[in-house]
């Protein structure tokens, strides 16, 4: 056999051998990362079980956020009933200045004009983001996800997660920014209404205790009232008597 032809093959052997072991290296990063993703969400499902309280809620939900490889900040906005506008309600690693300059969007912004759109959003942050200042400039994010917070159907906020490295989100990324927003939506809509039934059982507490307390005066006058007619029937009826 020709020599040329024993070095392509053996060649051909050498570089089998190189794609299968790369081959086999990306299947266990792949793994090791889809481990890690499952782990995040378990844990974030467990711990919003738990929590009644709004504000360490979202502050898990930014954590579970913040363990993804791809995301180093961002941040949680709720929707205001009253004003229609979105508020920032908790963050992990940005800016001071950053914060100050992003932490409301009116009700007619373009910001909250994505949210309210209802699906994700993703790509640079500078495509993304139609508030450019100084702040936001300087905060040098690159890539940003937006996702509507659900409530059912209804829009209550959204998750918004960033990277100051990163150009791009992989898909394993976006679906778990998607169930790390499912579960949040689900969490503020319990914790919302257990607040309002909450405040709704303290009002009646009130009332009921105000109207007892109203019976109670009344039912005292009205003692008060009987006493004095039977000291008068009696006045009278020893009056009758003696005269």
């Amino acid at each position: 056999m020709d020599s040329s032809v024993k070095t392509g093959k053996k060649q051909q052997r050498v570089m089998k051998n190189l794609n299968s072991r790369t081959n086999d290296v990306e299947l266990s990063k792949n793994h090791k990362e889809f481990k890690t993703l499952i782990q995040i969400e378990n844990d974030l499902s467990i711990g919003l079980c738990s929590e009644t309280a709004l504000d360490a809620a979202l502050r898990l939900v930014l954590d579970a956020t913040c363990q993804i490889p791809e995301i180093d900040c961002g941040g949680v906005y709720l929707l205001n009933k009253e004003t229609g506008g979105l508020d920032l309600i908790v963050h992990r690693g940005l800016g001071d200045d950053f914060i100050r300059e992003t932490s409301h969007y009116d009700a007619d912004s373009p910001n909250t004009g994505i949210v309210m759109r209802g699906t994700p959003v993703y790509g640079l942050y500078e495509e993304i983001e139609q508030m450019q200042n100084v702040a936001c400039i300087k905060e040098n994010l690159r890539v940003l996800a937006v996702i509507p917070l659900l409530n059912r159907k209804t829009i209550i906020g959204s998750l918004n997660a960033a990277s100051h490295e990163n150009d791009s989100l992989s898909e394993s990324t976006k679906n778990i920014l998607q169930t790390i927003a499912s579960c949040a939506g689900s969490a503020i809509a319990r914790i919302q209404a257990e607040y309002e039934l909450e405040k709704y059982r303290t009002q009646l507490e009130k009332l009921v205790k105000h109207r007892t307390q109203a019976l109670e005066e009344m039912n005292k006058r009205l003692k008060r009232e009987i006493s004095e007619h039977e000291k008068t029937e009696n006045a009278l009826r020893e009056s009758e008597e003696r005269y």
